[in-house]
């Protein structure tokens, strides 16, 4: 792809609106604190 083409590509997809993600869970916000998921190789 050359660089027009990306640039097209995403114009166009910052068109499409992203509708807003919800969960049925409560988040509880701590500071000083973080939960994640990290990949490990074997």
């Amino acid at each position: 792809m050359n660089k027009l083409e990306v640039l097209v590509y995403q114009a166009l997809f910052s068109l499409i609106p992203i509708p807003n993600e919800q969960s049925v869970y409560s988040v509880i916000v701590r500071e000083g604190y973080f939960f994640g998921f990290h990949t490990k190789e074997l």
